[in-house]
């Protein structure tokens, strides 16, 4: 029997009074995480994307071997560099102006995935569903975390969700649209593709034919795109998708480590607690309301799990869409029971209680980096650094800047300083004298002439008189 319309309405009405609520809720911690934590999760989030971006707008940047071997493809990148573009034309013209601006817009692009997380959910659950994929997605320690980061595995997860929510109706327009998200998705990351052909193979298991072929059409014109953007940046069409793909299945193995098959789990029950157990079950549930997207996400964690090298991360694209399985299995299971209008609630909010504790003790080891970090935290991970790049990129007299204390693939770069002038990975008599300035641990004593300026967590700013030489010949803007 169909709903009265006062019905469907009022209906319709909650689920945008919940999903306010959550949104407000949820930006919090990820505008905190944006405007606050400087720190650096993985050198991916500067020199995959921003850097890059600088680099393209500005002219001057740190070039990682990815973007001198041609193994990654210019789309994200150039995304990020119409954002600093854009940035620039209105008077943002320095390293934190710009910074700040990536960062939150990556924060409202989660806070957009969670509300068609939540849009997910509520098709298959209803507005109880949408209130339990919004807390468990609202506040899971991995997507906190990230959230507000440069990353192409963050930066995607909205651009997946449309295609798929485009594509569960018919409509040729609607599958051109779905298709070509989906193209996108493939080209910012590559490994997109496999949520893409199984949005596609759902839309033919449904012996929904024609929207398929446009799906595909969709999607095959932004990847002939993607190919030609290849073509103007490297040189060959589809040249780093090639690269990227030969790269990835003979090297990344070896050179970044191998992880066992049990990884993604052990790492989501050491990141997530005993809540990753409710969640496991509100997704078994969820089989009953949509068998084919659960095998969708059931597939995607079992590819990631047979390659070698393994980053917690990776799994990002397909979270939404088992949270929202999640949300919608459990509010599914427990309205089954008397008291589920007082349960559901209760079971959602203590989740997501219990989950933002955990964000709060996260660990390198405990994200799955079994690294010298070990039992340090994530968050503010380098900030020091950071803040203090900042502070030397505003100096008007700053013709050079050595940094120690961090790897150089792990500070901010020039997206940071925004200062055409050297940056050095170390002390040598030669940097000395081609920089001017020197950002160092506070407990490491002061270079001679060099007088400290500014502090900031584990780090110092220092100056010394004069100017700066030019640096030596062998000299490079680049990463190993």
């Amino acid at each position: 029997m169909m709903q009265p319309l006062s019905t469907a309405s009022a209906r319709k009405g909650t689920f945008f009074v919940v999903a306010g609520l959550l949104l407000a809720v949820a930006a919090v911690p990820r505008f905190y995480a944006a405007w606050v934590d400087q720190g650096i999760f993985w050198p991916d989030e500067i020199f995959q994307s921003v850097e890059e971006a600088h680099r393209l707008i500005f002219g001057y940047g740190i070039t990682p071997w990815e973007y001198r071997a041609g193994a990654r493809s210019w789309v994200f990148p150039g995304m990020v560099a119409v954002l600093l573009k854009a940035g620039s034309l209105v008077g943002l013209d320095s390293g934190r102006a710009l910074v700040l601006l990536v960062k939150t817009t990556m924060a409202l692009l989660s806070l957009g995935a969670l509300y068609m997380t939540m849009l997910l959910a509520r098709s298959l659950a209803g507005t109880r569903g949408a209130l339990l994929a919004g807390l468990f997605g609202g506040f899971y320690p991995a997507s906190l975390l990230l959230s507000s980061r440069c990353l192409s595995e963050v930066a995607t997860v909205p651009v997946l969700l449309g295609s798929y929510l485009l594509a569960r109706a018919p409509g040729r327009e609607r599958q051109l649209l779905a298709g070509a998200l989906a193209g996108l998705a493939i080209c910012m990351r590559y490994q997109n593709g496999v949520i893409a052909c199984g949005v596609l193979a759902i839309v033919i298991s449904e012996r929904r034919f024609a929207d398929a072929a446009w799906f595909a059409a969709g999607a095959s014109t932004l990847g002939l795109m993607g190919g030609l953007l290849d073509w103007l940046t490297w040189g060959t069409p589809f040249y780093a998708f090639k690269k990227y793909l030969y790269f990835n299945l003979k090297k990344s193995g070896a050179r970044f480590g191998r992880y066992p098959f049990s990884y993604y789990a052990t790492v989501t029950w050491s990141a997530v607690g005993p809540t990753a157990l409710l969640l496991g079950f509100g997704l078994i549930a969820s089989v009953r309301l949509a068998p084919k997207l659960f095998l969708l996400v059931l597939g995607y964690c079992l590819l990631h799990a047979l390659i070698p090298h393994k980053e917690y991360r990776f799994l990002m694209p397909i979270f939404p869409f088992a949270l929202a399985l999640a949300g919608a299995g459990l509010a599914d299971a427990l309205g089954r029971l008397p008291a589920s209008r007082t349960l559901i609630p209760f079971v959602g909010v203590a989740s997501a209680l219990a989950m933002l504790y955990r964000t709060t003790q996260l660990t390198w080891e405990k994200m799955g980096f079994p690294s010298d970090r070990g039992d340090r935290s994530p968050w503010h991970s380098g900030e020091g650094i950071n803040r203090l790049l900042w502070a030397a990129g505003s100096r008007d007299d700053v013709c050079g800047l050595m940094v120690t204390g961090e790897s150089f693939g792990w500070i901010g770069g020039y997206s940071y300083f925004h200062r055409d002038a050297n940056l050095f990975p170390g002390t040598s008599e030669a940097e000395q004298r081609a920089a001017n300035y020197l950002i160092a641990p506070a407990d490491a004593p002061p270079l001679p002439g060099y007088v400290a300026l500014d502090r900031s967590r584990e780090s110092r700013l220092f100056k010394r008189a004069g100017g700066c030489d030019a640096p030596a010949p062998e000299y490079r803007r680049e990463l190993p």
